[in-house]
């Protein structure tokens, strides 16, 4: 991507003016938020970036984009999500319960047979033991 020119010096120029410049740039264009990158629970952790899902620092799976935000969801909650919020959260309220039901059926495939227990589902909805 081509930046092209913001401003046009003159030569000879002063420190001021340049420091001028500079100013009005970094004014311009402010610093982006830091988002993070990983959403961790106990020993299972989520890199949202690259929709990768770790547990004990072993690579268990990528993820599909669909069961990412759902798994962080579910591990940035602190308590049992109820189903109404991941519907909300994950498909914007136009998902259906039995999609919710089978993205958590295929994100247990994705934890393992030993690691699928740590998916609990309660009377209102889930929770990820960590």
């Amino acid at each position: 991507r081509a930046h092209g020119v913001r401003e046009y010096l003159r030569k000879p120029f002063e420190l001021h003016t340049i420091r001028g410049i500079v100013r009005r740039l970094i004014a311009q264009y402010p610093r982006r938020p830091h988002v993070p990158t990983s959403v961790a629970k106990g020993h299972v952790r989520l890199d949202t970036k690259l929709r990768t899902l770790w547990i004990d620092d072993v690579r268990v799976a990528t993820l599909s984009p669909t069961r990412a935000d759902l798994l962080r969801v579910l591990l940035a909650a602190s308590e049992p999500v109820k189903r109404e919020k991941l519907l909300q959260e994950v498909w914007q309220g136009k998902g259906s319960v039995s999609a919710l039901e089978k993205t958590i059926q295929r994100l247990r495939e994705d934890l393992g047979s030993d690691q699928a227990n740590r998916l609990q589902t309660t009377n209102e909805g889930y929770e990820l033991l960590g």
